[in-house]
């Protein structure tokens, strides 16, 4: 009887247990148009992810663009275009309908600097993965958090 009991709550738990496979993200930058709305769309007809609408960023950059760089990293997602101050972490919230989204300044030290000549680009080890970001001939790292440095780690 005992074993029969033993044996049933291991039974219980296993199935309790979360089930877990390995997932391995690769992003590539994406040119997206904006729309006079303010909206681009992320993805192709074949494979359609959604809309985002980046009226406050333009805003706060205070310039119009007609073309922005989007690249996702860990479910984030960083925007940047040329003639911008900074680049922009977008994190989408759980509801599905919004997100979060705040200023990195990678010069602060240069308060008139503006990108010219942007790119992004995931970099790294598996352990290791970062956005790289080049900009006026020089490039930095933006890691999970969205925190900047000069090399990935």
């Amino acid at each position: 009887m005992r074993i029969f009991v033993l044996s049933l709550i291991f039974f219980i738990f296993s199935g309790c247990t979360s089930r877990i496979v390995k997932f391995e993200q690769y992003s590539v930058a994406m040119n997206l148009k904006v729309e006079a709305d303010s909206s681009v769309y992320i993805g192709s007809d074949e494979k359609f992810n959604g809309v985002l609408w980046l009226n406050p960023i333009l805003q706060q950059e205070k310039t119009a663009v007609k073309e922005v760089i989007l690249i996702q990293n860990f479910g984030k997602f960083y925007v940047c275009a040329d003639k911008f101050k900074n680049v922009w972490l977008i994190e989408p919230k759980s509801d599905g309908a919004s997100a979060d989204y705040k200023a990195l300044d990678v010069t602060p030290k240069d308060t008139s600097d503006v990108y010219q000549d942007i790119g992004f680009s995931r970099y790294g080890s598996q352990d290791k993965v970062c956005v790289k970001f080049r900009f006026n001939k020089q490039e930095i790292f933006l890691n999970r958090k969205g925190k900047v440095n000069e090399k990935c780690n």
